[in-house]
């Protein structure tokens, strides 16, 4: 992929300056852009990722100059005890309705310039607050992800591979094009939005490999509570809970789960082999 100009919305770079270049790297949009002469890489995507501002109606505009649209947003900085995490998924929400082609590209922290100090000290997001940023960013219509600041020495020495071997490569190796779920993640278009009786819970199903249905669902909300989730075909029974070693009843096309603040849970229900057009519990 060819990275195009970076957060032009933020620096008020409009799309009319972006034209060229998108048209003589890749080819695509008007012919008139690229002034006559021939296109160098037509089999390479271009990205562009804007700041996390803007209205859905001015993101839109850039749609027209790039194949892939993006946002970066970096909730965790020193000294802030209660990070926005939910803002991923909301910034890529708002990306996901800025772009037709629903290409959409949400960058997840490591490390910024608010991790840090001029004293060493340094914050950087946990296990949990990671897990919850990725699957929000999922739920939320990502389709690629990025991981930012793992290069910034601002935040460990070296060779301190703490960050990595306790937080990143877990949860890329969860996600990654070998695990379980990749084959629900890159299959957007069987997403189905599931209902809740908690607000603050966002949930999603998508069909992945065989027979298989997977579930994904994140909780924003303060506290711990209950939560009943609805919306699965009436074929779902049993499932098991992705990562933590435990399974779950589902009836009636809904389930019940508890959720702590930032909790996600992914759940995999393998449909009967005859599924197929089952009923779909009502909302």
């Amino acid at each position: 992929m060819w990275k195009g100009a970076d957060e032009p919305l933020k620096f008020r770079v409009p799309p009319s300056s972006l034209r060229s270049a998108y048209c003589l790297a890749t080819g695509r949009g008007r012919r008139s852009w690229c002034d006559g002469r021939a296109p160098f890489d037509t089999d390479r995507l271009w990205v562009t990722v804007q700041a996390p501002r803007g209205s859905p109606q001015g993101l839109a505009r850039y749609s027209a100059v790039t194949d892939v649209h993006g946002v970066n947003h970096y909730p965790v900085a020193l000294g802030n005890p209660d990070p926005a995490l939910h803002e991923v998924g909301l910034w890529t929400d708002t990306l996901a309705a800025s772009t037709p082609n629903g290409s959409v590209w949400t960058t997840l922290q490591v490390c910024w310039s608010w991790s840090y100090d001029a004293s060493g000290n340094f914050a950087l997001p946990t296990r949990r607050e990671e897990r919850y940023m990725i699957y929000d960013a999922i739920v939320n219509g990502a389709r690629n992800l990025a991981f930012y600041g793992a290069h910034n020495p601002k935040c460990w020495s070296a060779i301190d591979w703490t960050f990595w071997n306790d937080v990143l490569a877990g949860l890329i190796r969860e996600i990654n094009a070998r695990s379980p779920i990749a084959p629900a993640l890159v299959n957007p278009g069987s997403t189905r939005k599931l209902a809740s009786d908690d607000p603050s819970v966002q949930a999603i199903s998508r069909r992945g490999a065989g027979r298989d249905l997977w579930v994904i669902a994140a909780r924003s909300g303060a506290g711990s509570r209950s939560v009943t989730i609805r919306g699965l075909p009436f074929a779902a029974r049993r499932g098991s809970v992705y990562t933590e070693g435990r399974s779950l009843d589902a009836a009636g096309g809904s389930f019940t789960d508890t959720f702590e603040r930032w909790d996600v849970h992914v759940y995999r229900f393998r449909l009967p082999r005859l599924f197929a057009g089952a009923r779909v519990a009502a909302a």
